[in-house]
């Protein structure tokens, strides 16, 4: 079981040192996809859950780039649907259907912006 992790000369910070417990162990923070990945490379599970469409965008394109090929991966995706919750699962961004997000981050934004601009 892998007990550090030491990173160095990533794009949101130039260094950083974790050690893990046994069991389950959360890092939060403004990672980048470059980030995730190099975690992932380096033997620890990760599990990324978010709405950001660009975030997701990026870690699609650098796992096909030859320095992250060797990193397993999976996408999905949960959608309304007529009887509760639709789950899609597949090894691209594009397997897991379309971004609601996407479209209610922007109406939040436009919203955000009838606020503060009458």
């Amino acid at each position: 079981m892998r007990t550090r992790l030491a990173l160095k000369n990533l794009t949101v910070f130039s260094e950083a040192d974790f050690e893990f417990a046994s069991g389950l162990n959360v890092i939060v923070g403004e990672n980048g996809a470059g980030t995730i990945l190099q975690s992932g490379m380096s033997g620890i599970q990760v599990f990324v859950a978010t709405h950001n469409l660009f975030l997701m965008r990026e870690l699609d394109l650098l796992l096909k780039h030859d320095e992250f090929r060797e990193v397993r991966s999976r996408f999905f995706g949960l959608h309304p649907s007529g009887d509760g919750v639709a789950f899609q699962q597949g090894n691209s961004i594009d397997d897991v259907g379309t971004f609601d997000a996407l479209q209610e981050e922007l109406n939040q934004s436009d919203r955000c912006m009838d606020v503060v601009i009458p």
